[in-house]
């Protein structure tokens, strides 16, 4: 306890002055670290690789400044669309120091430019957002086997 007339030198505004410092100012968020997203909205025949390059495309991310790790790539259940979970070492800015929990993006120009050199595929890239979150609410595709690798067992008693 500090006495009237005493310096408070503690670093901490006193109690009954929390402004003894002048103005409050607002602390951006840090860029969250290993923090898991999940992407929808991938075309439905799109490899890690491809999502990886649409990834940093999207956030202009260099390999070696701010690698992301693809942790699953799945066919949503009617099969037309692909859904990722990923993290990044560093996340980019647009997903970061905002109370959102959802972002959509344009991503037409992007799979364009990736499905360039790809004569059977370039003309898939019709207008397409990715949405990307964080709350993980609804359903996740987490794996999606091939139909020979399903297994079935049935036990009758």
């Amino acid at each position: 306890m500090s006495l009237p007339n005493e310096k408070h030198d503690s670093g901490i505004p006193p109690k009954d002055n929390p402004s003894a410092f002048g103005k409050t100012r607002e602390i951006p968020a840090p860029a969250r670290q290993d923090h898991v997203y999940r992407v929808r909205g991938l075309p439905g025949d799109f490899s890690r690789q491809e999502t990886s390059d649409l990834i940093s495309i999207l956030f202009n991310l260099e390999s070696n400044v701010s690698p992301l790790q693809i942790k699953s790539l799945a066919k949503t259940l009617d099969g037309r669309l692909m859904v990722a979970t990923l993290s990044f070492r560093t996340s980019p800015q647009e997903l970061s120091g905002s109370r959102s929990h959802e972002w959509s993006f344009d991503i037409t120009d992007h799979l364009n430019r990736i499905l360039a050199g790809d004569e059977d595929r370039k003309g898939m890239a019709t207008s397409r957002t990715l949405t990307i979150d964080d709350h993980f609410r609804g359903f996740t595709v987490l794996s999606s086997p091939p139909p020979t690798d399903h297994r079935v067992e049935y036990v009758s008693s």
